[in-house]
C-alpha cells in the first residue's frame, strides 16, 4: 500500500493473475458455496427460532469474509460460517488495526518514538504476534498443498508467476508478508461496506423495499443468484455504493508521494517528495460533492440520478492509478452476491429497541470498530421487508 515504487510494481504484477476478469469467474464458486452456506445456517436460526432470528449481522459477515479471505489467500477456509462462531483470527481483526495506528502514530514523535513504542499495550502486541504466527502457519500450509501452485488464489499467483519468469521475482518472505496484509484487506474492508450498507438499509425502510423489489423481481429462485447475474442488477449497485459513501472502508488515506518538481492539487501549488492523502469520510461527506450528504440515497448513482450537479467523480473507493485495490472486482462480486441472496430468502427489519445510528460516527483505527448489528430475519413472505422495524428505533436523518 505504502512501499517503494520497485517493490510495489513487482508484487503487483505477480499478484495481478489472480484478481483478473477470468480469476474471478474461476473464483465464484468459493463466493457462491460460502454465500450459500452462510444463508442455510440463517435458515438454521429462523427455523430453530419458530419463524424468525435475530442475528447480529457484524459478526456474521466477518465470519463470511475472512473465510472468503482465508479460501482465496492460503487455499482453504477458516470455517467460521461452517462452525458458527469466529476463528481466532476475526477476533482480533480490530485489535490488529488498532494496533498498526499505534504503531504508526508512534514514528511522528521522534526521539520520544522507542520509548513510545513500549507503551503499546501487551494485548495488543501479543494479538498482532498471533497474527504474524497464524499467517506463517498458513502460509506453510498452503506451500505445501500439492498440485494447488498453479492455483489462481493469491499464494498460487506469485508461485506461477516466480515459475514463468524463471527465476524468483517475489521471495518467498516477501510473499509471506504480502499476505499478512491482504488477509485482512480482503476481508476487512468488504466486512466495513456491507455492515454500513445494511446498516443504512436499515434506517431507510423504503429503499430496503425498493432493493427487495428489484432482487425478486430479477430471480425466480436462489439459484439462478449468482457472481454472473448479480452484476447485472443497477439498483443494488447504487446501493452499495452510497452505503460505502457513508461507511468508506478506507478510513484514512493511504500516503502518496508528490513527484518533482511539484504538482497543482485542488489549485495549489504542492512541492515535489510532499507526503499527500485524501481521506474519503470527508470527501464523501461534503456538501460541496453530494446533495443532501449525510443521508443516504442511493438513486444518486443511478444515470437518472436526482443530484446531477453531485460530484460524484469523487467516488472513488478503491483508489486510483498505479496503486489501486487489486481486488474491487472480487469485493464488488462478493458484495452483490450476498445482499442478493439474503434479501431474496429473507425479509430484515430492526429488532424493537436498537438504534439505528449512522454508520459513519462510530470509531476507527484503521478499520471501523463495527460493533454490533442485530438484525431480525424471517422467511419471505411478500410483506413488507421491514414491517418489523420500529420507527422509533430511527433517528432523524440530517441533511
Amino acid at each position: 500500500m505504502a512501499i517503494d515504487e520497485d517493490a510495489h510494481a513487482r508484487n503487483r504484477r505477480a499478484l495481478m493473475g489472480a484478481f483478473t476478469e477470468h480469476a474471478v469467474v474461476e473464483h465464484a464458486a468459493v463466493l457462491e458455496d460460502h454465500v450459500s452456506l452462510l444463508v442455510q445456517r440463517f435458515r438454521d436460526r429462523v427455523d430453530a427460532g419458530r419463524g424468525k432470528a435475530v442475528v447480529n449481522m457484524v459478526d456474521w459477515v466477518n465470519y463470511l469474509t475472512f473465510d472468503i479471505s482465508g479460501a482465496l489467500s492460503f487455499g482453504s477456509s477458516f470455517d467460521s460460517v461452517k462452525n458458527g462462531k469466529a476463528h481466532p483470527w476475526v477476533e482480533i481483526s480490530c485489535s490488529f488495526g488498532k494496533g498498526l495506528a499505534l504503531m504508526a502514530s508512534v514514528n511522528f514523535f521522534a526521539p520520544l518514538d522507542r520509548a513510545f513504542a513500549y507503551a503499546i499495550p501487551e494485548t495488543v502486541r501479543r494479538k498482532m504476534t498471533y497474527h504474524r504466527e497464524l499467517v506463517h502457519e498458513r502460509f506453510m500450509q498452503r506451500l505445501g498443498m500439492v498440485g494447488k501452485q498453479a492455483s489462481q488464489d493469491y499464494v498460487g499467483s506469485v508461485l506461477k508467476y516466480n515459475e514463468e519468469k524463471g527465476e524468483v521475482r517475489v521471495p518467498i518472505q516477501e510473499l509471506e508478508a504480502n499476505m499478512a496484509v491482504l488477509i485482512f484487506a480482503g476481508s476487512e474492508t468488504t466486512a466495513t461496506a456491507l455492515v454500513s450498507t445494511i446498516n443504512a438499509l436499515l434506517r431507510q425502510p423504503e429503499e430496503l423495499g425498493k432493493l427487495v423489489d428489484e432482487i425478486r423481481g430479477a430471480f425466480g429462485s436462489v439459484d439462478e443468484i449468482t457472481v454472473a447475474s448479480v452484476g447485472k442488477l443497477e439498483y443494488l449497485t447504487a446501493v452499495l455504493k452510497e452505503g460505502i459513501r457513508l461507511g468508506p472502508p478506507a478510513a484514512v488515506g493511504l500516503p502518496r508521494v508528490v513527484p518533482n518538481p511539484g504538482e497543482t492539487i485542488c489549485g495549489r501549488w504542492v512541492p515535489g517528495d510532499t507526503f499527500v492523502s485524501l481521506n474519503q469520510y470527508p470527501a464523501y461527506r461534503s456538501p460541496s460533492n453530494f446533495t443532501h450528504p449525510s443521508s443516504f440515497i442511493p438513486s444518486r448513482f443511478l444515470p437518472s440520478t436526482p443530484f446531477p450537479n453531485d460530484n460524484t467523480a469523487v467516488f472513488e473507493p478503491f483508489l486510483v492509478g498505479r496503486h489501486k485495490c487489486l481486488g474491487q472486482k472480487l469485493a464488488w462480486a462478493e458484495m452483490r452476491l450476498l445482499l442478493a441472496q439474503m434479501l431474496w430468502e429473507f425479509d430484515i427489519g430492526g429488532v424493537e429497541g436498537e438504534v439505528y445510528g449512522d454508520f459513519g460516527e462510530r470509531r476507527t483505527y484503521l478499520f471501523w470498530e463495527k460493533g454490533s448489528l442485530n438484525v431480525e430475519v424471517r422467511p419471505r413472505n411478500g410483506s413488507d421487508a421491514c414491517s418489523s422495524l420500529s420507527p422509533d428505533a430511527i433517528p432523524p436523518i440530517n441533511a
